[in-house]
């Protein structure tokens, strides 16, 4: 059930916190002036999620209302009261949309398409901005499109727009895939098959122990991204100078997926939700890293200084940042239980935020660097440069590329749904 709540009335008497509005399940809604102000009653805090127009609003009154002066039929009212009427009737559309949708995902879709207001991005006073109820429901659907560079002239207002399309649903897999720079190569036992980037591997059906697998896949100059077997393409990506695409994601429903950048730029398809990104901050590191959550409705970006940057439903749990570092980060990985995360860096130094520790190869000498982690079973699994796989974990190990001659460096590790 999508839970909404007006944030409260008294920011003028003391600015307290509210109840049902500051429970972490509710939707808590602020109050807006018509030319975008808050409203100077409106309560704030960290418990606001957006804004909705909530001054001057014609609304019913029952009979005897006190509020109304003690008559009945209409008058002009002011209250976040009036503004959470706004957003509980999105929040309706949204759900008749996507009847499934569940209420992370109605929140998501409402407050990333916000219209910025008070100080930039997320801020106590606002939340994620003032209602765009369009925009929300064009969400839900699939239908926005996200810019990702000028391009000339064009339709959209000078903007380059990258369509929407259906990719195909991964089908199932065991073992693990360590995918290098340009290639893929199957880490299960007996393996030898190295298909191309965005192939699925060669039929298994006649030997067992192999990984099975079928999606889409992304260059990291973002020139030729592809899907398959019958996913979309997204041709033309402007990137800026230097910046290189470093992962996809698909949602849970297998009907779109993200894209993120080096930059911390986060490009939507499908069913996908925009939820911000770091597009416009200074960074002091390069975000080498991105990961959604669970439901689809929020994600983590990961920058090399350890650095971490939560939206939507992704818990933050805490970071690096701003601390000295033996080597650069280069992934998160959620717990099995979603109340933490991993931090990994490249020398295999192991960073534990609400989630328990199992091991590292921090101060070991390594022949490669670390590139990739994984959940595995209670614990986790990471991967080198050189295809050398570390398990630290309650599962039994199935096998690495070590020692073998490879083209290319391994840059990841995947796991199949029944190793997870």
């Amino acid at each position: 059930m999508v839970v909404v709540a007006s944030a409260g009335n008294d920011y003028q008497t003391g600015n307290p916190i509210e109840y049902p509005a500051a429970d972490p399940d509710a939707i808590a809604v602020g109050a807006s002036t018509a030319s975008g102000a808050r409203a100077s009653f409106s309560s704030t805090g960290s418990y606001v999620a957006l804004s909705a127009p909530g001054t001057s609003i014609l609304a019913p009154c029952p009979p005897a209302a006190q509020i109304c002066g003690g008559g009945s039929g209409y008058a002009w009212l002011s209250g976040t009261s009036m503004a959470a009427p706004f957003v509980s009737a999105a929040a309706a559309l949204l759900r008749a949309a996507r009847p499934g949708a569940s209420p992370a995902q109605v929140r998501a879709w409402l407050t990333s398409t916000a219209s910025d207001a008070g100080a930039p991005g997320r801020d106590d006073e606002f939340g994620a901005g003032i209602l765009d109820p369009v925009r929300a429901l064009s969400a839900a659907s699939g239908a926005i499109a996200v810019p990702i560079g000028d391009r000339g002239p064009s339709p959209s207002g000078g903007r380059s727009w990258c369509g929407r399309s259906r990719p195909a649903r991964p089908a199932p897999a065991t073992g693990w895939w360590a995918p290098t720079a340009l290639s893929t190569a199957s880490a299960t036992p007996g393996s030898s098959a190295t298909p191309r980037l965005g192939r699925p591997p060669p039929s298994t059906s006649s030997r067992p122990g192999r990984a099975a697998a079928t999606g889409w896949s992304t260059t990291p100059d973002g020139s030729s991204p592809s899907a398959t077997p019958s996913g979309g393409r997204c041709r033309g990506a402007a990137l800026a100078p230097g910046e290189r695409i470093t992962s996809l994601a698909a949602t849970p429903s297998g009907a779109g997926y993200w894209v993120f950048t080096t930059r911390g730029r986060v490009l939507t398809f499908g069913d996908a939700p925009f939820l911000g990104d770091v597009s416009t901050l200074a960074l002091n590191g390069a975000v080498l890293d991105s990961v959604p959550t669970p439901s689809g409705a929020g994600y983590y970006l990961v920058a090399g200084d350890g650095g971490i940057f939560a939206f939507g439903d992704a818990r933050f749990a805490g970071s690096m940042g701003g601390q000295r570092l033996n080597a650069p980060v280069r992934s998160l990985v959620p717990d099995p239980d979603g109340s933490g995360y991993w931090l990994v860096a490249s020398d295999g130094g192991i960073f534990a935020f609400d989630a328990g520790f199992f091991g590292s190869m921090g101060g070991r000498t390594l022949r490669r660097p670390i590139t990739g982690m994984v959940s595995y079973g209670s614990g986790y699994l990471m991967v080198g440069e050189d295809g050398g796989v570390f398990d630290f974990s309650d599962r039994p190990f199935a096998g690495s590329l070590s020692g073998r001659r490879l083209a290319r460096p391994i840059v990841a590790l995947a796991p199949g749904p029944s190793a997870r």
